[in-house]
């Protein structure tokens, strides 16, 4: 049976009352707190201006995509900054905030911990379209199944890496969130989601117009996504 549909997109009307559902809508619950990077300079991808979805009609139809796809909850993937690569944890790769040069995410895709690991979180280490690229080669060798590399000045390059090496890796969860895709990255890296695992994704305050938002609409009904974080569209 499908689950339950919790829709919630940022935008700047007001859209119609929502037809009457024979399902209990599940409460949406928004906590950032545990994810909220350093201040970020002018122009800085957490600050991006972007352009809201901006026709009922087009919300109404990504809903229903959503909708087809069996999506459980729309919400931000809560991060715990506070666990770390520990003997507790020693599957999981906490990199949080840690402003990473190019030679120093080198040595990390190459080192043995890299092929280890099952969880890799790189909020706001600003890596950029050139370290996601580095990363990105290196992620069907590894065991990871969970990705965040929320704010990290990805542009839709880093996109379209993505699309590329995602089909061949085991990540089920991915988290883009806070970062300059566009619609282009946008369209590139869902295109690739119906191939992939991807259950869990955040793609919320990339500087998506109407046209991304099209494009998450005719992939999603494809893709094996349950979760779908599209907050700050």
């Amino acid at each position: 049976t499908w689950g339950f549909i919790s829709f919630y997109l940022s935008m700047d009307e007001t859209l119609p009352p929502a037809p009457e559902q024979t399902t209990t809508e599940a409460e949406v619950t928004i906590d950032t707190e545990d994810c909220t990077p350093p201040e970020p300079q002018e122009n800085e991808c957490c600050e991006c201006e972007k352009e809201k979805v901006g026709t009922t009609e087009l919300i109404a139809r990504l809903a229903s995509a959503v909708s087809s796809a069996a999506v459980e909850t729309i919400l931000p993937a809560g991060l715990k900054r506070d666990v770390l690569l520990t003997p507790t944890h020693p599957n999981h790769l906490n990199l949080n905030w840690q402003v990473f040069t190019f030679p120093q995410i080198t040595g990390m895709v190459n080192s043995q911990l890299f092929r280890q690991i099952t969880r890799l979180d790189m909020c706001a280490c600003y890596i950029g379209d050139s370290g996601l690229e580095l990363i990105a080669a290196h992620l069907p060798q590894t065991q990871i199944t969970s990705l965040n590399l929320m704010c990290n000045r990805l542009t839709s390059v880093s996109g379209e890496n993505l699309a590329r090496a995602l089909p061949h890796t085991q990540i089920t969860e991915l988290t883009l969130t806070a970062n300059k895709l566009r619609n282009s990255g946008v369209r590139h890296l869902m295109s690739a989601l119906p191939d992939t695992f991807v259950r869990v994704l955040g793609l919320g305050d990339n500087q998506i117009s109407s046209e991304g938002a099209e494009a998450i609409a005719n992939y999603l009904p494809d893709t094996a996504i349950e979760v779908l974080n599209l907050d700050g569209l």
